[in-house]
């Protein structure tokens, strides 16, 4: 096993051992995720100040002993030239600086951790300069749980059939968690680049016959019009988008494109109302209530690794 594989084999197991806590918190009450979000809060500033010159400075006249949300908007707004312009004095880790992040984000051509620790993603650059975010062990792992803990409740079969159409560079941040879920046993994937020209998707897809869809808006979009043209021939049970804004232009168009949508549960996409008939919804309601009852059941060894299991399924289709 090489250090690469052994490092990615731990944090996985990291993240799997922090789903059920992840999980637990989506049942939170209001009060409860309130005195939690305070708690974090006071805890984040408290250690930018103390790590980081550029946050200590600007945390001057703060107390974060005593910060409070409703105080939020008091703080400056960070940007992304504020951050760049004092990227050395804005990381916590001293031994790291931006010609090295730079270098190694260049470089950058299959997964990788840098200095065995931490992970890099990199923004688009297209308002003409890109924007770097570091990510610590523990900060990675919050992230991905964070990013796909809301889908377990809904993910169904392990062995589903996954269709994924996102950016395939492991700088960007759908393609460094598909690269860290890669290899993983369980559902077959599909990964389609969203930047390969649209008929060799379609072809792809229509080859795959992915049960579960999962991209960027746009990406839905532009299938939803080749499925209305009897060119993509696939009937997902699930569709998920993320990654960038949904558009008013998409929300009004994949609805009415039920050549691919008319099985689809859609989460968190595109007016569900219009999406989902009566049927529909009494189903959806049936899976989050089973889903609920089995994440609050979860004691034995058995059950633990179904949960596992789906959240693999949910976290490769990120990817």
């Amino acid at each position: 096993m090489t250090a690469y594989e052994e490092f990615v084999t731990r944090q996985r197991s990291d993240v799997s051992d922090g789903l059920f806590g992840a999980v637990r918190r989506l049942r939170w009450s209001a009060d409860r995720l309130a005195v939690e979000r305070q708690r974090r809060l006071r805890e984040q500033l408290a250690w930018s100040a103390e790590r980081s010159p550029f946050w200590r400075d600007r945390l001057a006249e703060v107390d974060v002993a005593t910060f409070t949300e409703a105080e939020l908007p008091s703080l400056p707004i960070l940007t992304k030239a504020d951050l760049m312009d004092n990227f050395d004095q804005a990381l916590t880790d001293p031994a790291l600086d931006l010609a090295q992040v730079n270098h190694y984000v260049d470089h950058l051509d299959v997964d990788a951790y840098l200095d065995d620790r931490y992970r890099v993603i990199a923004t688009a650059g297209s308002t003409g300069a890109r924007g770097l975010i570091v990510y610590d062990w523990d900060d990675w792992v919050t992230f991905v749980l964070i990013a796909t803990r809301w889908r377990v409740r809904s993910a169904g079969d392990p062995n589903a059939s996954i269709g994924t159409l996102f950016a395939s560079n492991t700088r960007h941040v759908s393609g460094a968690i598909h690269a860290f879920f890669s290899g993983e046993p369980g559902a077959s994937v599909t990964h389609l680049p969203a930047n390969l020209p649209l008929p060799q998707i379609v072809a792809g897809l229509n080859i795959a016959r992915p049960t579960v869809l999962q991209g960027y808006p746009t990406a839905m979009h532009l299938l939803a019009v080749e499925a209305a043209a009897g060119r993509l021939s696939i009937s997902p049970l699930q569709v998920m988008t993320c990654g960038e804004q949904c558009t008013a232009e998409v929300k009004a168009n994949i609805p009415r494109k039920r050549s691919m949508s008319q099985l689809a549960h859609l989460v968190r996409l595109l007016v569900p109302e219009r999406a989902d008939s009566s049927k529909l919804r009494h189903e959806s309601k049936q899976k989050s209530r089973a889903c609920r009852k089995s994440v609050s059941q979860r004691t034995s060894s058995e059950s633990r690794n179904r949960a596992v299991d789906r959240h693999r399924l949910v976290l490769r289709a990120a990817g």
